[in-house]
């Protein structure tokens, strides 16, 4: 099953010359927060849920010690990966991917090498 996002047109120019992506994910649900981010098949999220998912996950992982660290995610595709991904993201973590369809053995060393915190 594809995943889809939403375009996103250029971010508010009061946010600082460099924005992050999570700074246009918060600033696109500031203006649409009712539009269609993303969509997985007959599932959709809007914008101002999916920032509100992205910053309730974005604290838990914080707490689990992921600020400055890195993060294996390893899930189906659907709207939860982006979430998860962007999460990932505004917790102050780098964010490696893995395939959800590896059998466990060889994720791993796979989390080994990218050297994940969580």
């Amino acid at each position: 099953m594809a995943l889809s996002i939403a375009p996103v047109e250029p971010v508010d120019p009061d946010l600082p010359d460099h924005p992050t992506i999570v700074h246009a994910l918060i600033a696109k649900a500031a203006r649409d927060p009712d539009a269609v981010a993303a969509w997985c098949g007959d599932a959709e999220i809007a914008w101002r849920d999916y920032r509100d998912a992205v910053a309730a996950l974005a604290r838990r992982l914080q707490a689990a010690g992921a600020n400055g660290g890195r993060i294996a995610l390893v899930m189906r595709n659907g709207l939860e990966v982006i979430v998860a991904a962007m999460a990932g993201m505004a917790a102050g973590a780098q964010v490696a991917p893995m395939n959800f369809n590896y059998p466990p053995k060889a994720l791993v060393p796979l989390a080994e090498d990218v050297e994940a915190t969580i």
